[in-house]
């Protein structure tokens, strides 16, 4: 492969292999120094074989792609497959976009993130955004836990199907939307400096709102819902639900980023990052 590639497909790889070697495959990608690449896609589909030994034989194998970015500036992130985590474990400077969707994984971010539009998608497993920036953000799972931090956005949804929600929310200030639920699970929010409406609607389960204004509660034929106001004034829409299982908002005034462009910079980083990323 040559190494001033940005960009490297192949429909079938074949490695011959002993019955005594693990069947790992550890993959080093490095650009160099003066390279610009400004986008790193990696497509895990079922299209690609992996074949070992005299007569092809099948074999699962675990691969490690450690990817090392050099300091220009790196704009979009894709990772799409079947099976696959990822590990984010370094500062990045702030990406237009970063995408996530995988049939069955883990989404590990654990360093700074800062990005124009995250969308992750599962169809199983967790999502850990541990310190996320984004003006618009996505993440979703059909079962598993979401949690994290997000701030400066102007539109994010947080949901899965099966499993709990925890949230610390930041929203940039002017007129934001918010939900965040889950369809079987608790659902727990700490959310800085909201100002608007909210509603809350549990299925079967206990709720608990603190840090509102105004609020009346109704109930209807097995579901409990509350709205009312953050503060004396403001636009911004916070929609969350439980349909099993406890759901908590916690609304505070504490402001923590001014916006979703100033947020955007706050994860920018100079010298060399490095990625890990595990396709089973």
């Amino acid at each position: 492969m040559d190494p001033k590639n940005t960009s490297y497909t192949a429909s079938d790889i074949q490695i011959n292999i002993n019955d005594t070697i693990e069947s790992t495959l550890a993959i080093t990608v490095e650009f160099p120094s003066d390279g610009n690449p400004d986008h790193f896609h990696v497509n895990a589909s079922e299209g690609s074989n992996l074949l070992f030994g005299k007569g092809h034989r099948s074999m699962k194998i675990n691969v490690q792609l450690h990817i090392t970015l050099p300091a220009s500036p790196l704009s979009e992130f894709f990772f799409h497959g079947q099976i696959g985590s990822l590990d984010w474990q370094a500062p990045s400077p702030a990406l237009s976009r970063f995408n996530i969707d995988l049939n069955l994984g883990s989404i590990v971010l654990c360093a700074p993130l800062a990005c124009t539009d995250v969308f992750v998608n599962l169809n199983a497993g967790s999502i850990d955004a541990r310190d996320l920036t984004a003006r618009r953000a996505i993440l979703k799972t059909d079962c598993g836990e979401v949690k994290g931090a997000l701030k400066g956005y102007e539109s994010a949804q947080m949901r899965t199907a099966l499993g709990s929600v925890a949230m610390e929310l930041s929203p940039a200030v002017g007129k934001t939307f918010t939900d965040v639920g889950s369809d079987c699970g608790s659902v727990n929010a700490q959310v800085h400096g909201f100002r608007g409406s909210y509603s809350s609607k549990v299925g079967l389960g206990m709720t608990s709102v603190s840090g509102v204004a105004t609020s009346k509660t109704g109930f209807s034929i097995g579901s409990e819902h509350r709205e009312g106001q953050v503060g004396t004034d403001g636009e911004s829409i916070f929609s969350a639900d439980a349909g099993l299982g406890k759901l908590k908002l916690v609304f505070d005034d504490q402001v923590v980023v001014s916006g979703g462009e100033s947020g955007a910079k706050e994860a920018e980083a100079n010298g060399k990052f490095e990625r890990i990323i595990t396709i089973n």
